[in-house]
């Protein structure tokens, strides 16, 4: 018994006892920087030099294979996260357990929950919205970046109430803010004029 299936102007014919064998060559673990949890389904993954783009398996794996040894520069993309962009070097990569690890990190945009203690503004120069700006807490491990309007979101777990400062970054240039942490709650640091 075959089945056959055209793809373009091309018939492949496979058979109930043939086996395709591949290797993988990059396995891509994607999970949400706030939940850590596997990232929802809307997830491109590609080489786009190549033109070559990941699938991903029942577990939630992204998946290249059968890549030639080099140095690849993979995107990570979605609506509701920042881009990623890594350099991988397959030489690199221990062929029998090839998982790279990834934490996407939520834009504005992002459904966070109801209840979710939150930090949002806005960053604007002469120029207009102020992109790619990190923002950082100083002394803490929070940080995002600004998006394409110049908006940007930090999110804070197991804090109650606190005042904290915000340092900027872009180009060389800088800026501290102070804003306040409040359990459960959103705080706007409105329209912040950068630098």
């Amino acid at each position: 018994m075959s089945s056959a299936r055209r793809y373009s102007n091309e018939i492949y014919n496979f058979y109930q006892t043939d086996s395709l064998i591949t290797k993988a060559s990059i396995v891509f673990w994607i999970t949400d920087n706030l939940t850590g949890r596997m990232v929802p389904d809307a997830i491109k993954v590609s080489i786009p030099e190549n033109n070559r783009l990941a699938y991903r398996n029942l577990s939630g794996y992204f998946i290249f294979t059968d890549l030639c040894d080099g140095v690849y520069s993979v995107m990570i993309e979605s609506e509701l996260f920042f881009s990623v962009s890594k350099q991988i070097d397959t030489s690199s990569i221990d062929p029998k357990n090839p998982v790279v690890s990834v934490q996407l990190i939520p834009k504005p945009s992002y459904p966070f929950p109801e209840n979710s203690t939150l930090i949002r503004g806005m960053l604007n120069s002469i120029a207009g919205p102020v992109d790619n700006a990190l923002i950082k807490v100083i002394g803490k491990q929070f940080e995002t970046i600004t998006d394409e309007r110049g908006e940007f979101v930090l999110y804070f777990k197991n804090i109650k109430h606190e005042q904290i400062q915000i340092n900027i970054e872009k180009g060389g240039d800088t800026k501290i803010i102070t804003a306040g942490i409040f359990e459960g709650k959103t705080f706007s640091t409105g329209v912040i004029t950068f630098p």
